[in-house]
């Protein structure tokens, strides 16, 4: 076989998979980023959750302090707040995620349609040497057996035309 495959979009091939990387990369954050504020949520839920068990607690005994009762409606309301700042981050980075992924899907099918192709022209650039290299051996072939009218062969002499 004469001379090396050589895909001519190799160099497009490279920088898709680099982007991939990237995508993929800038996923991970962007799930790393939905994690933790889902902790934090549920972090603010457990407090929630602490809050109405202080308040049944309370209720329960006879005596209600007014200034205990004001303090959890002061820290209920403030955690209200927090809960809806968490929530609404959460959902940002829910659609930080979902961007960031379809992001990386459409760079991986570029690089999934780039890769047929290289495949495809591997299998063409080696069908066309076979058939190169198959005309190359019955050319020699039929210089060896002499089938050539007019060419004389023989060992240590340079293949030539008769003259006559």
């Amino acid at each position: 076989m004469a001379g090396r495959f050589r895909f001519r979009l190799q160099v497009v091939l490279d920088l898709e998979k680099r982007r991939q990387d990237e995508h993929s990369r800038l996923l991970g954050f962007a799930e790393d980023v939905l994690a933790k504020e889902e902790a934090r949520l549920a972090a603010m839920a457990g407090e929630r959750d602490a809050l109405h068990e202080d308040l049944r607690s309370m209720s329960a005994d006879a005596r209600m302090d007014v200034t205990l009762l004001l303090d959890a409606q002061r820290f209920q309301s403030n955690l209200d707040a927090r809960e809806r700042a968490a929530e609404k981050a959460v959902g940002q980075a829910r659609q930080r995620v979902e961007q960031a992924r379809a992001a990386l899907v459409e760079v991986a099918r570029k690089v999934q349609v780039l890769e047929k192709l290289r495949e495809q022209a591997l299998k063409d650039w080696i069908a066309l040497e076979n058939r190169r290299e198959a005309i190359m051996l019955d050319e020699l072939a039929t210089i060896r057996h002499g089938q050539v009218p007019g060419l004389q062969v023989g060992p240590g002499l340079p293949i030539s035309r008769s003259e006559g």
